[in-house]
């Protein structure tokens, strides 16, 4: 189960090529069949435009290394609730606003994920957020080192690889 998600929410909508809902089925369905389904991205700077990863948890792919703040979408909450919950749980306090940017098509570069990508800027800077150990900011300089790309997980990286990611979208 999701750390973000309660019992009742473990439930995703299946979609079509399209984005729109065929189905609901449990998480672990869904991932088994390799559905399309629907998650989001908050891009989360700080204030000298730098974008925020969070360490993955050791009960997940990718253990150790830097995401974005993502999650799957579930249908039974609203998005931005479960996008404020995140940022909660990461024991960050909530930036003013949120804001939609886009949504990534699913495909097998997102996981077969439909991506809704959101931005936000936390009234931090980056002396402020290296004490959170679970926490890294970075700016496009920093991914000059492929010491610094093998600690990204492969999302972060499709997302640098396809340009999708520019600092900070406006």
């Amino acid at each position: 189960m999701n750390k973000f998600s309660s019992s009742q929410d473990s439930f995703l909508e299946v979609v079509d090529e399209n984005n729109e809902v065929l189905a609901l089925l449990p998480e672990k369905e869904v991932h088994l069949q390799r559905l399309f389904h629907r998650s989001f991205v908050l891009l989360l700077f700080t204030r000298e435009k730098e974008i925020i990863l969070i360490k993955r948890t050791k009960d997940k792919p990718f253990a150790g290394h830097f995401d974005f703040f993502y999650n799957h979408l579930y249908p039974q909450r609203s998005r931005l609730g479960q996008i404020k919950d995140c940022i909660l749980a990461s024991g960050l306090r909530l930036p003013n606003r949120i804001d939609y940017l886009t949504t990534f098509p699913a495909s097998l570069d997102t996981n077969l994920e439909f991506i809704y990508v959101y931005q936000s800027f936390l009234n931090m800077d980056k002396k402020e957020l290296s004490s959170w150990k679970h926490l890294w900011s970075f700016s496009p300089l920093d991914l000059k080192s492929p010491a610094n790309l093998s600690c990204l997980t492969p999302l972060v990286v499709s997302f640098l690889k396809k340009s999708w990611l520019t600092f900070p979208f406006s």
